[in-house]
């Protein structure tokens, strides 16, 4: 069988961990999966697969290729419960579902047509304008941080004229961008999986996360955890918002994604709620080990005093 593309590859793993983390550990298990469909062991494929979606369990592609794994093992009852999945999160998908010749099995099962016509209605209900959009500002929003601000920091400190002219220009498209999503928000509610897809409700997310206006983060976040709740935005992203909102107002946050840099200019995690029992709270969010993500993301613990 022909070996999945890396763009593909590259897509996924951007999909898994939308914070920019090591990928050291999932690249081997995606690699293990990857392995084993070329040789033909779609069966063990799919156990990879599964249990990478235990890791990242919001991940609608990697759901489209434990089905299509699991399909080719023989597996339609399991095939089709990870596909339907898929299509929940990216409606968009399902065309990709329809073209594969790996499904074309799956595709004479009894169940297909009725999982095809509710992919169908969910595709309908995506509004292709207003996905581009957030996509387009997601690109302007991730661009000025990688190519500008990220390298000030990189190469002269967070406390640099340089670090703070970068941050003036990352302001400005900031608050463009802000105050474009309240004029969002106000029209169509929380944009979430069946409006915009699974890129569009992730780049809204990440456009109201880097708001310069905890007021209107605070609000977003009602409506983000709503959404969640309704299974049309990500647990994960309700947990990155809540401990942004909480951090704006001086509060310790609660699942230990946010950082800060101390007087040495080191990104260190900042203070942190009830540290004995974070673990459990992220992993009810489908966040990993605070442990494992401190050292994906090469952050120091918070100081002692702070927790």
């Amino acid at each position: 069988m022909k070996r999945i593309g890396r763009c593909l590859f590259v897509a996924v793993l951007l999909a898994i961990v939308p914070m920019a983390q090591a990928q050291e550990a999932l690249t081997r298990l995606f690699e293990e999966a990857q392995e084993a469909e070329a040789t033909g062991d779609f069966a063990w494929a799919a156990q990879v697969y599964d249990r990478l979606l235990k890791i990242a369990p919001e991940t609608p592609g990697l759901f489209y290729l434990a089905g299509r794994s699991h399909a080719q093992a023989g597996q339609p009852k399991e095939a089709l419960d990870r596909l339907e999945e898929a299509v929940r999160l990216e409606p968009l998908l399902f065309e990709r579902l329809g073209q594969d010749p790996a499904l074309a099995a799956l595709r004479e099962q009894a169940r297909w047509p009725a999982f095809a016509e509710r992919a169908r209605a969910r595709v309908a209900g995506i509004d292709p304008l207003l996905r581009a959009e957030l996509v387009a500002m997601r690109e302007a929003d991730q661009k000025v941080r990688n190519e500008l601000f990220g390298p000030a920091i990189a190469e002269h400190g967070p406390y640099s004229p340089h670090a703070d002219s970068a941050k003036a220009v990352m302001l400005r498209i900031d608050r463009a961008h802000t105050t474009r999503m309240k004029v969002l928000v106000e029209k169509h509610g929380w944009p979430g999986f069946d409006l915009v897809g699974f890129d569009g409700a992730g780049a809204a997310f990440l456009i109201v996360q880097h708001a310069p206006d905890s007021v209107f983060q605070s609000r977003a976040l009602h409506l983000l955890r709503t959404a969640a709740e309704q299974g049309e935005a990500t647990l994960q992203d309700v947990a990155l918002l809540h401990d942004r909102v909480l951090r704006n107002q001086d509060k310790p946050q609660l699942y230990g994604t946010q950082f800060e840099y101390n007087e040495a200019g080191e990104a260190v995690l900042a203070p942190l709620e009830d540290v004995a029992h974070v673990d459990e709270r992220r992993a009810t969010m489908g966040l990993p080990p605070l442990a494992d993500y401190l050292e994906q993301q090469g952050l120091l613990p918070a100081p002692p005093e702070q927790e």
